[in-house]
């Protein structure tokens, strides 16, 4: 009861976090990142949790996150980031599919990203718009889930961009600097 009650106090943090954010997406006033050393399995195992993704027996969940391996970023917008991206690919995929998360550091700290999906792709007329917000592909959405990842991650002083799609899948990679490169 007790962690289910801890996933549920920070889940509705989040959802709060993101309809304060969905608000003012454009505005100056983002808020800046709040960096710190983070486990990124961590942060990973949380988000397929939050998209129920761990126990679904009909949907494959695989990350190749190694568990000593940290990254420098504010660990409630790394979670949008990744939640963005992993909720897409899930809905894409309906209720069977994969989502598979990896993840390595360089030498200078920079840790490099990929959430691949077993998808149908993206069509090529709608690859331009991506990440502009209020651009969505999916009937319902609102196109803000890839908008406010490259956001986050241009905050963080790294990239994001989509690596390849096709009727195998699609892989969106970002990258995120480590301490060193901020300074």
């Amino acid at each position: 009861m007790q962690k289910v009650s801890r996933r549920l106090v920070s889940a509705v943090s989040r959802a709060v976090a993101l309809c304060e954010s969905t608000m003012r997406h454009g505005k100056a006033d983002d808020p800046l990142p709040e960096k710190r050393w983070v486990s990124l399995a961590d942060v990973v195992r949380d988000v397929a949790m939050s998209l129920g993704l761990m126990d679904d027996e009909n949907f494959t969940f695989e990350f190749g996150v190694a568990e000593d391996l940290r990254i420098y970023a504010d660990p409630e917008q790394l979670h949008r980031v990744l939640l963005n991206l992993c909720r897409n690919a899930h809905e894409v995929q309906g209720p069977s599919g994969r989502i598979e998360v990896n993840a390595m550091a360089d030498d200078d700290g920079t840790v490099h990203v990929r959430v691949r999906d077993g998808g149908p792709g993206i069509p090529e007329h709608v690859r331009p718009s991506l990440f502009k917000a209020f651009s969505s592909a999916r009937a319902g959405g609102t196109g803000l889930g890839l908008a406010t990842a490259r956001d986050i991650v241009l905050a963080h002083g790294g990239q994001i961009g989509l690596e390849d799609t096709g009727p195998e899948g699609t892989t969106f990679a970002f990258c995120i600097p480590g301490e060193e490169a901020e300074d």
